[in-house]
């Protein structure tokens, strides 16, 4: 009887982790000037207004909270209008961890080039490969 309890407390344990909602990481976005013209100073979004604005041939990055230990990772929820920015590249980062601790989150930082004048949207999702998003970040671009 005591191993029937404990096994199904074990389950209902398990299951209650498995059903627990994904956190959901702030974001925020920064732009680097082109070196063309490093003079001006960089755009940048707050995590309330997620505006950004750059100029053709800058590269401006936008970096998401994130745990690869989860299993979740930020994908593209839609293309970005390819005629005004494109997507370069994306990169995790994992915090400091001096204590080796399992679970430690970090971020991603995704890179995208501004291509011509223009608005664009950025829509990405936190979710597990191939499963539903746990939340979604948007992005507005205007490139003068």
């Amino acid at each position: 009887m005591n191993a029937r309890l404990l096994s199904t407390a074990l389950a209902v344990a398990l299951l209650a982790c498995a059903q627990r909602p994904a956190p959901q990481p702030p974001a925020s976005a920064d732009t680097q000037p082109s070196s063309r013209d490093a003079a001006r100073p960089p755009a940048a979004a707050s995590d309330t207004s997620k505006r950004i604005l750059a100029a053709p041939g800058d590269t401006f990055f936008v970096t998401l909270r994130s745990n690869a230990t989860t299993g979740y990772q930020w994908r593209l929820a839609d293309s970005p209008d390819a005629r005004v920015i494109t997507f370069v590249g994306k990169l995790y980062v994992p915090d400091p961890n001096p204590q080796r601790m399992v679970g430690v989150g970090g971020v991603e930082r995704w890179a995208f080039a501004a291509v011509a004048p223009g608005m664009a949207e950025i829509a990405l999702e936190y979710a597990r490969p191939g499963g539903p998003p746990a939340t979604e970040q948007r992005f507005y671009v205007l490139v003068r």
